[in-house]
């Protein structure tokens, strides 16, 4: 069976699951390629007793129990954000504020009455109600997006009775998911944040006690000097808050204590978007595994994971390229880590293959060990071209904890190139590689990687940049980021930025970008552009209009896929 690209972008995608506070029954939404948002079902959240699955379709936010139809419960304002029922009944909406901020409000549905909280000038982020009914923590930053929402974000918690409002203090750059749990006669509150002083940094899991007045004296690191990084914190209602941990190549799930995690499960695979019942004895997760595509799975919280959806199932007949698990040291002796894959049906000593690396976005992402099809340069769509694929984790990345995450601010484009050149290196002993015939290409800091690759070395002989940074000065002056592009780069626009070392950029370059695109602006890629007009070098630049950092459009994804096979095969076949 042929892949196609309209085959890898068609199919459903399921999201994230909930599971009934009895453990009894698992809820996903799946939605199709092409649908619209007031046909996706959002935020499945179980509440009340007996357990009703609430949820929001478009302008609505709707309700279903364990037998009947799904009945609308109130119509909601325009642009909300997210929802959160409450013990009460009432919902905790996010609702739109001056400027695009989000203030929150109460909704009882039945009599259509909403509360006002006021948080002042403050955009609410994400809550968390205390699961014996008591008090909604809110997580709140000085405005939406990036910069300045997550730089100096703030603890609230908020009385739902006469809605007094305890402001508990500051919270380190980047907080997200607070998670209540009791620990013997005290109420804690738990959230992730990026590992203070800096804004590249790996996230941690941070915990205090919540006092009765006043604002919290301190929250601890509970995962200081972890060898891996969190992922997500997930509530439980009786119980301790669960961690989803990047491992590696492997992700885990962990249970938070007050000496730290204690390791219940490592799964081979990438496990995102987990949800528990009410003990945290049963979760369910949406689980992509390296010869399988994502799909909800769920089981025990310390075995296996059993998939309770087939979301692609016209994929079954199509045979996948081998994938092998890579490890080396870089030069100085840093532990890394990484994928091969190689063409359906050949195996390491059927090479030298053509082969083009992949770095993946973030910098703070990282290739886990799942299911290597996606609309941007991924490993098996061009694996079932012939080519083999390099997906290297250099430093900068989740998975090794904060110090290997760290360790590229100020310095973008350093490490992480000494990294994948030592895990290329490596690939080339097996035999795998012909070094002749490598190209890389990446999409958001893969491609800006890849553009830094071609302008400072020789090794690779055609490159593709999606979506990527040039001028890193510009980036933080103009980009979504802001400040958290700007910590990456320091110094000298030659240390950095692929634009002031285009002359020496020999290797044909695939620009592509989307006109829409505020994370990367589209100027980034017309500069580089200019610059490898004035060096005369071979190059291409597409932009897809009406896309934005993530290209949505199917025509757009298959034009993609297929420009990405046609110009390697171009440069690195002939």
């Amino acid at each position: 069976m042929e892949l196609t690209a309209e085959l890898v972008v068609s199919g459903l995608r399921v999201g994230g699951p909930a599971v009934s506070p009895d453990g009894r029954s698992v809820v996903f939404a799946a939605r199709g390629v092409g649908d619209g948002a007031e046909e996706r079902p959002e935020g499945l959240r179980w509440c009340g007793e007996p357990a009703e699955l609430v949820f929001r379709v478009g302008g609505q936010l709707c309700a279903v129990g364990a037998s009947g139809p799904a009945r609308v419960l109130a119509d909601l304002p325009e642009g909300v954000r997210w929802h959160l029922p409450l013990a009460s009944g009432e919902v905790a909406l996010a609702v739109p504020g001056p400027g695009g901020a989000a203030r929150l409000s109460l909704l009882d549905p039945v009599s259509g009455v909403s509360r006002a909280v006021d948080l002042g000038e403050r955009h609410v982020a994400e809550a968390a109600q205390r699961p014996d009914g008591g008090p909604l923590a809110g997580l709140t930053g000085e405005g939406p997006g990036y910069d300045p929402g997550l730089l100096r974000p703030r603890v609230h918690l908020v009385d739902l009775v006469d809605l007094g409002v305890r402001d508990l203090g500051p919270v380190a750059a980047g907080a997200r998911s607070p998670a209540w749990w009791r620990s013997g006669d005290r109420w804690r509150l738990a959230h992730l944040a990026l590992t203070p002083p800096g804004l590249q940094a790996g996230m941690a899991v941070f915990d205090a006690e919540v006092p009765e007045s006043g604002a919290i004296a301190g929250h601890v690191n509970r995962t200081a000097g972890l060898a891996a990084c969190p992922l997500e914190l997930v509530q439980v209602e009786r119980g301790a808050p669960l961690v989803l941990v990047a491992a590696g190549l492997d992700t885990e799930i962990h249970r938070l204590g007050e000496a730290g995690l204690t390791l219940l499960a490592r799964h081979e695979a990438r496990v995102e978007r987990l949800a528990a019942d009410g003990t945290g004895e049963v979760v369910a997760a949406v689980v992509s595994r390296g010869d399988a595509p994502p799909d909800v799975c769920s089981g025990p919280v310390g075995g296996e994971l059993s998939r309770v959806s087939d979301s692609r199932p016209e994929l079954r007949g199509i045979r996948w390229g081998e994938r092998l698990r890579l490890s080396c040291s870089a030069p100085d002796g840093v532990e890394l880590d990484g994928l091969l894959v190689l063409p359906p049906g050949r195996g390491e000593l059927d090479g030298p293959f053509p082969l083009v690396v992949l770095p993946h976005g973030g910098p703070y992402d990282r290739h886990a060990d799942g299911f290597a099809l996606d609309w941007h340069p991924s490993a098996q769509w061009l694996a079932h071209a012939g080519f083999a694929a390099l997906l290297p984790n250099p430093r900068g990345g989740a998975g090794r904890g904060h110090e290997f995450a760290a360790a590229v601010a100020g310095r973008v484009g350093h490490e992480e190139l000494t990294d994948v050149l030592a895990l290329l290196d490596h690939v080339g002993g097996l035999g795998v590689a012909d070094p002749e015939r490598v190209g890389i290409a990446g999409w958001s800091h893969g491609g800006s990687l890849a553009a830094w690759a071609v302008a400072t070395t020789d090794r690779f002989a055609a490159a593709l940049v999606g979506a990527g940074v040039s001028d890193w000065g510009r980036q933080g002056a103009e980009g979504e980021w802001g400040a958290f592009d700007a910590a990456l780069a320091c110094g000298e626009a030659e240390d950095h930025d692929p634009v002031a070392r285009a002359a020496g950029i020999r290797a044909p370059v695939l620009l592509v970008h989307g006109a829409e695109d505020v994370n990367v602006p589209v100027s980034q890629a017309e500069l580089l552009r200019d610059a490898l007009v004035e060096h005369g070098v071979e190059h291409e630049l597409v932009v897809y209009e009406g896309e934005g950092h993530v290209i949505e459009g199917v025509e757009q994804q298959v034009d993609l896929l297929e420009r990405t096979r046609e110009w390697f095969t171009r440069w690195l076949v002939g």
